[in-house]
């Protein structure tokens, strides 16, 4: 049986992914000074990932739990222009084969002796490998969403375990995640459903992708919950 804690998460969880469901359909309205939506078609890259991993660690969070409701906090700004579409017509709108990747990117086990790198090489291979077109945005968002989720999982291990992290002590820093399936398909959909979004401005970060926003929230809510 869910606790308190486990079904506020979910909570969360589930207001995260209305947004993300309403920027799919509908995009984003200029709602405040803070959160902007812009044009879509901007270039992700790692700069973005750094660039959102270092405005949280400036941030002093002492967990993983605390980091992802700050996360939901900042999504939660945006004043929808109109009602979310549902989850059921959201996942209409990914093709079957994007979600059989996400499925399989779940069932990859991390080896936790060693670094996330080889979980980074595991998780590309999987949509590499698929019969996702490379040109396709779904392919684009799950190759990103793939090393957010890395950067996410170091995140989470500095933070609760830095002396596993500086020492390479794999196996103890990996017990930082909760649950590695919760975490990559939670990453993945963000991805996906952030893809919809364009750009957005953010205090202290800057100007982001949708894509790393969502896919960065995502695997935070998923290290903090699953599991």
């Amino acid at each position: 049986m869910f606790n308190t804690n486990k079904l506020k998460t979910m909570k969360h969880l589930k207001l995260f992914f209305s947004f993300l469901l309403l920027c799919v359909s509908l995009g984003c309205s200029e709602s405040s000074e803070d959160f902007i939506s812009e044009p879509q078609g901007t270039v992700t890259d790692m700069d973005e990932i750094v660039r959102i991993k270092d405005a949280f660690k400036s941030k002093g969070f002492m967990s993983v739990k605390e980091a992802a409701d700050y996360a939901n906090d900042l999504i939660q700004n945006v004043k929808p222009i109109s009602k979310a579409i549902s989850e059921d017509d959201y996942v209409e709108n990914l093709s079957p084969e994007a979600m059989r990747v996400i499925e399989a990117m779940k069932s990859v086990k991390a080896d936790r002796n060693a670094s996330p790198e080889a979980f980074r090489i595991q998780l590309k291979e999987v949509i590499e490998n698929s019969g996702l077109s490379k040109q396709s945005h779904e392919y684009t968002a799950l190759m990103y969403a793939v090393d957010v989720v890395i950067e996410a999982i170091y995140y989470a291990m500095e933070m609760e375990v830095p002396q596993a992290v500086t020492r390479s002590f794999w196996d103890s820093a990996w017990d930082a995640v909760k649950c590695i399936a919760g975490t990559v398909g939670s990453a993945g959909a963000g991805a996906l459903g952030g893809a919809g979004v364009g750009t957005v401005t953010l205090p202290v970060i800057g100007t982001v992708s949708g894509t790393a926003l969502g896919a960065w929230s995502g695997a935070l809510v998923g290290i903090a919950s699953f599991c």
